[in-house]
């Protein structure tokens, strides 16, 4: 019965709406659509945030670098990339490869060393290799008590790490046993090694600091501690070999190559060389070749943090992380180089992390005539990497292929929007970008390849004219574009997407991503700086020097960036639109400003631009507004003409200022109609970019009073005909039942004649009685959100409410005609009296209340008569609301998102200019943009006959009232997909009935929608298969789906079950084979691709070339049988498994042992190992496989010596006697068991081991017991 009730209680709801809901489709469609779709995350563009350290593998030739949030990421070739990330999220200290294994190692901030390994995909031969943990081994305590957290480490010949801690103590591991191995020393223990002589010059010894093997033969370890001492130490035993007693703080250390010297850097700023291989014979202590030098000295300097030496034919080199004078350049971040006569100071603009220098693997790693041959120089920043080429005159940067920082001006990432290839409505841009980044690049690059080129690709790429898209407008619009760009034949035919971000100090960066064989790079196309409009800008701070003439010989390189001290936050750039020639750019202080490409030719001479501002009052300023700003300033325009720098490609159109100051939340731009809006946390605004006014403007705050604090979206209620609050969760058999069905029929009936109540629309009358009724009406005259039951059907409680609703309004009119009549004859006073014999009797009611407060028995009917007067003629001053920040961003009426669209709004079959609005409430605003033909007026009337009006139409309450987060127009037949935080709902226009609605949230986790973007998806190459439109959607759990229209079913889906991708930021509408991005760092985003065709251009599958000793091929592990049967099979057996067990160094009377003696012997053996666990597998198995019948046998030598308990062999024959004994016993014999064995009798197993077994199962004895009569029945 309580079925029947709920089929005809969502009967009517499943007419009105056509299914959809968390349906999928079928499993055919899936498989129909798979080649449409292919979710997942594509690459990271950018640097990492917290860089922490960096390794190479010069034999694999591949780059990792760990992060502090416990980030591994292993480059190759441009394209070929890995990464992993450790579970607990810790900090990486350092890591290590394994060379020429695919292997590497990193020690963490939690106290543990984890070994890492680079594995072949097993979904299948062409996928990605994956970077697997493979095993991680505990270095000391977690919290490091009595010293014991582990530092640093270093390799020793590939097979064994030395591992160093804050104690001074030292410790070997067997990297291929995972264990640490016995040899074992400390400072202490070196110290006690040494001769009165030696330890007079010792300062101590401290913590490990760094640890380095000797290059050549790895016979040798280099052990530095914090007080400067340097202790060698064979590396086969940790025993003593010399010591070099240093006098400064030691920070690091390096070997040379040959192994006949150490350097060492010290706190001081200066660096000492060691003769290593002339330590003294009595007291092991090593020479300096020299005093220690101080580069920059002779002032106090900071310390050398990092230092690294390599020999090289042309002349060893030198580098030296810090090291400048305290006095001078204390602020400076930079890196020594000496070779030779040369010396160059390298200018960084972030602190160094980490060095490492790349050798040629042929030539010093090998050991061969002593050289190293370094060709490149990393310099890892903790914002940027920095490659110099060490072969090329002066020493050039490398061109990034991965790891650029995506951020010009070193601002962080605030906003990011990605255009495709195909995107429409971005050629023109896209051409003049390429003809500025023609124009601006420089030749200071090197043009020696990228020396980082490990891995091999599994799957060849395929060429530009496969991964070229069909002739489409888009495709040949941008192709036209490239070649008007004056490039080469590969630049005419190049793919390449279009990433815009913007950033915290107000610029905005253009960046060419996803050209064919450029890998995971950004290449910077053009930066544009929309502070420079306002006055409020801070002022250009002073180009450092590149090189000059005197001492140090500083040369900058890597990104020049702004110092974030200079950073005004209201700069901020918040969000981003790109349209034909036209940039639209919001802030954070409620600034939104409009930029157009430049004239041809322009960018030659600067030139004076006039900027016009568009004032947005969202909320009337003033003294007599209800409300009043308390949060930050506006930005201040410029007054006077702004001069643009030469070579610029956008200029200043206009200005959008919305009052209050608040961030711009949402924004859109139409080139084509000449409409801008902007939303921020307190309403909307419309703006002709033509005619540079504001159309309208739209203020949400009374949206907070009428929902309350309803700032969060209402709980949804049951599902039921009753009202949420009133109807019950478990209805009566009774009265319920009837009633239920009758609530059913009428919303049948409701539904022939009228639409669903579960939305409210407004129409232009209803917002213009609103308008008319004033602010303090207008929460009353606006429609209250729909609750969940509709109203009731019959005409006669129809008609009652029209009555009710009639005289309210007959009320309200009433009430307004009256308040207008005092308002007029207070006027007609006013107006009769001039304004002195206002301000006299205004004074005279003053004195007279104080007189009346001091006698109230005399003067009270005097005061009692002029207080009317006095207060007609002072009028109070309404109290003021405050507006701050916080409140905007907690409002229910804060724009979420805007859409201009042409759409049946008023009638169907006539398409008008419409604005949609949708707000954190779940309502919608639909606003009607009519256009005045200005040309048919003449004269004066065509100069103020305005060419465009917008007017609010109607006004559409989601019934959950879930945030809405962004809509569409789809299809001919004019519908409006709205997307809210909860679900997807589709509206037929203009009548705003609701067709369809999808809820795709799991029920049992809490989650929102956050993002969707609605794309066209093409299908692989070579598919006859036509193009598929549909709604990429992503949810707070980082869950991506894609849901076909116009049924909302899921045709894709991806969980991820955690919020790895962020908040993506699709591309526009209608874009083909869509990308997404979201912000992941300071500099870094994150690429999502939908589908097959989006990959290739970034990221191949790609693997490594391993010898065979790296990765040897395991055995296939033999099937283990189940212990009965593996009992049976050596009882069938006992002379086999006798001479199994003999091993083959035993003597002849061992060999001659009699067979007899052998099997009772292996017979015992078997009988011992069968377990409790054993019998209960044994009786539990199922399903049974083929079994075998063992007829009744009996053996004298078989019976175990066991049996020697009388009470337990009297138990055990009444329990069998209790249970009769089958005629046969079926035992089962696993396939891994010999086909061909004879099998002649069971195991035997004594009573009394059965018996104690059972008496230490305890609860599980029955079900033993059962298993243990059939073991003696086989016995007896």
């Amino acid at each position: 019965m309580a079925k029947l009730i709920g089929t005809f209680r969502d009967l009517p709801h499943k007419l009105h709406l056509s299914s959809g809901g968390q349906a999928k489709a079928s499993d055919k469609q899936l498989k129909q659509f798979k080649e449409f779709f292919d979710l997942g995350e594509l690459c990271k563009i950018g640097f990492p945030d917290n860089a922490t350290t960096i390794a190479h593998d010069p034999q694999l030739n591949l780059l990792a670098i760990g992060t502090k949030t416990g980030e591994i990421l292993i480059y190759g070739a441009p394209g070929h990339e890995f990464s992993a990330c450790h579970k607990d999220a810790c900090e990486i200290k350092q890591l290590l490869f394994l060379p020429e294994e695919g292997r590497l190692v990193s020690l963490t901030s939690d106290n543990r060393l984890h070994k890492w390994e680079l594995n072949e995909n097993t979904s299948g031969s062409h996928s990605n290799w994956r970077l697997e943990h493979a095993a991680d081994l505990l270095a000391g305590p977690a919290d490091g008590a009595d010293g014991q957290t582990a530092t640093t480490m270093g390799l020793i010949g590939g097979d064994r790490l030395c591992l160093g801690y804050a104690s001074g103590s030292v410790r070997l591991v067997e990297v291929k046993d995972w264990k640490f191995a016995e040899s074992a020393t400390s400072g202490e223990a070196i110290d006690k090694g040494l001769t009165e002589e030696a330890r007079s010059q010792l300062h101590g010894w401290g913590s490990v600091v760094s640890i380095e093997a000797s290059p050549t033969t790895g016979k040798q370890i280099a052990i530095g501690f914090s007080s400067g001492t340097v202790a060698v130490l064979n590396s086969s035993d940790c025993s003593l070999h010399s010591v070099a007693p240093g006098a400064a703080e030691l920070r690091c250390l390096s070997w040379q190559t040959d192994a006949s010297a150490i350097y060492t850097g010290h706190s001081d700023g200066s660096y000492a060389v060691w003769r290593a291989d002339e330590p003294a014979e009595a007291s092991r202590l090593l020479k300096t070749a020299d005093n220690p030098q101080t580069v920059y000295g002779p002032f106090p300097c900071l310390p050398v943090t990092h230092l690294v030496h390599r020999t090289a034919k042309l002349g060893s080199i030198t580098v030296l992380a810090g090291g400048m004078a305290k006095n001078t350049h204390a602020d400076r971040h930079t890196v020594t180089l000496l070779r030779e006569q040369e010396h160059v100071c390298l200018d960084l603009c972030s602190p160094v992390v980490d060095l490492a220098l790349l050798c040629s693997p042929g030539d010093g790693n090998t050991g061969q005539a002593g050289y190293d041959e370094p060709h490149t120089l990393l310099v890892l920043c903790e914002s940027q990497l920095v490659a110099l080429d060490l072969y090329g005159a002066q020493w050039p940067e490398f061109r990034l292929p991965y790891l650029s920082a995506v951020s010009a001006t070193g601002a962080p990432i605030t906003a990011a929007r990605i255009y495709g290839a195909e995107t429409a409505g971005t050629e023109q841009i896209r051409a003049a970008l390429l003809a500025a980044a023609s124009d601006s690049s420089s030749s200071g690059y090197s043009t020696r390849a990228w020396p980082i080129n490990g891995g091999k690709t599994l799957v060849r790429p395929a060429a530009e004219e496969s991964e070229k898209p069909p002739a489409t407008e888009p495709a040949a619009a941008n192709q036209e574009a490239t070649t008007s760009a004056g490039g080469d034949s590969e630049a005419k035919q190049a793919i390449w997407d279009l990433l815009v971000t913007g950033h915290g100090d107000g610029s905005v960066a253009f960046w060419q991503i996803g050209q064919t064989g450029s890998g995971t790079s950004a290449a910077l196309l053009y930066t544009l700086n929309t502070a420079d409009v306002f006055s409020d800008a801070p002022a250009a701070e002073a180009a450092e020097p590149t090189d000059v003439g005197g001492f140090p010989p500083f040369r900058a390189v890597g990104q020049r960036w702004r110092r974030s001290e200079m950073v005004d936050d209201r700069f901020a750039v918040t969000v981003i639109d790109l349209a034909s020639d036209c940039l639209l750019v919001g802030g954070a202080a409620g600034q939104a400003t409009l930029w157009r490409l430049a004239a041809a030719g322009a960018a030659a001479a600067p030139v004076e631009v006039d900027v016009r501002t568009v004032n947005a009052d969202i909320v009337s300023p003033g003294k007599d507004s209800p409300y009043a700003w308390e949060g930050q300033a506006p930005l201040r325009v410029r007054e006077e003409p702004w001069q643009p720098p030469a070579g610029r490609l956008f200029e200043p159109a206009s200005i959008i200022s919305a009052f209050p100051p608040d961030r711009i939340c949402s924004l859109t731009l139409d080139v084509g109609r000449g409409l801008a809006a902007v939303g921020t946390g307190f309403g909307l605004a419309l703006i002709d970019t033509g005619a540079n006014r504001c159309l309208t403007t739209h203020c949400t705050l009374a949206v907070a009073s009428q929902t309350g604090a309803a700032a969060a979206p209402p709980a949804t209620p049951a599902k039921g005909s009753g009202s949420a609050a009133a109807a019950p969760s478990h209805s009566s058999a009774g009265s319920s039942i009837t009633k239920s069905l009758r609530q059913s029929f009428r919303r049948l009936k409701k539904l022939r004649g009228g639409k669903r109540q579960e939305y409210t629309v407004t129409t232009e009358e209803a917002a213009e009685a609103a308008a008319a009724a004033g602010p303090s009406t207008s929460a009353e005259t606006q429609p209250e959100a729909a609750s969940e039951e509709p109203a009731a059907g019959t005409p006669a409680e129809k008609k009652k409410e029209k009555k009710e609703k009639e005289k309210k309004e007959k009320e309200k009119k009433d009430k307004k005609d009256k308040k207008e009549k005092k308002e007029e004859k207070a006027e007609e006073k006013k107006e009769e009296k001039p304004e002195e014999k206002k301000e006299e009797k205004a004074e005279e009611a003053k004195t007279e209340s104080k007189t009346a407060e001091a006698e109230p028995t005399e003067s009270a009917t005097p005061a009692a008569e002029s207080a009317p007067e006095a207060a007609a003629a002072v009028p109070e001053k309404p109290k003021q609301q405050p507006l701050t920040t916080e409140l905007a961003s907690e409002s229910p009426g804060r724009i979420r998102c805007l859409l201009i669209a042409d759409a049946h709004l008023v009638a169907a079959g006539v398409s008008t200019p419409a604005l949609f609005a949708g707000d954190r409430s779940g309502r919608v605003y639909a606003f009607q943009v009519s256009v005045t033909d200005t040309a048919a007026a003449t004269g004066e009337a065509a100069a103020a006959a305005p060419s465009k009006q917008a007017n609010l139409v109607k006004e559409l309450h989601l019934r959950h009232g879930a945030p809405v987060v962004a809509m569409h127009v789809t299809g001919e037949q004019q519908q409006l997909l709205v997307t809210s935080e909860q679900q997807v709902k589709l509206f037929s226009l203009p009548s705003l009935r609701p067709r369809c609605k999808a809820r795709i949230l799991p029920a049992e986790a809490p989650a929102k929608l956050r993002a969707c973007g609605l794309a066209q998806f093409r299908p692989a190459p070579g598919s006859s298969q036509q193009p598929l439109t549909g709604l990429a959607v992503e949810d707070s759990l980082g869950r991506l789906m894609v849901l076909g229209l116009p049924q909302l079913k899921i045709l894709a889906q991806l969980d991820r079950n955690d919020a790895a991708f962020g908040s993506l930021a699709y591309q526009p509408a209608g874009a083909v084979n869509p990308l997404a991005v979201a912000v992941a760092g300071r500099s870094r985003v994150r690429l999502v691709h939908l589908s097959p065709a989006a990959d290739g251009r970034y990221v191949a599958p790609a693997g490594l070339d391993l010898p065979d000793w790296a990765r040897p091929v395991k055995a296939a592990p033999a099937q283990q049988a189940s212990p009965a049967a593996a009992a049976v099979a050596a009882s069938a057996s006992p002379a086999e498994s006798a001479e199994a067990d003999t091993p083959a160094a035993v003597g002849a009377e061992q060999q001659q042992e009699p067979e007899a003696e052998a099997a009772d012997r292996s017979h015992h053996q078997v009988a011992a190992d069968i377990t409790m666990d054993d019998i209960k597998e044994y009786a539990a198995a199922a399903p049974l496989p083929p079994t075998e019948t063992i007829p009744e046998t009996t053996d004298e030598k078989s019976e175990p010596a066991a049996v020697t308990v009388e009470a337990a062999a009297e138990e055990a024959q009444q329990e069998q006697e209790e249970k009769p004994a089958p005629a046969a016993v079926e035992v089962v014999v696993e396939p891994a068991a010999k086909e061909d064995a004879k099998i002649e009798e069971a195991p035997a197993v004594s009573p009394a081991e059965i018996k104690a077994a059972i008496v230490n199962d305890g609860q599980e004895a029955p079900d033993a017991s059962a298993a243990a009569g059939d073991t003696v029945a086989a016995e007896q």
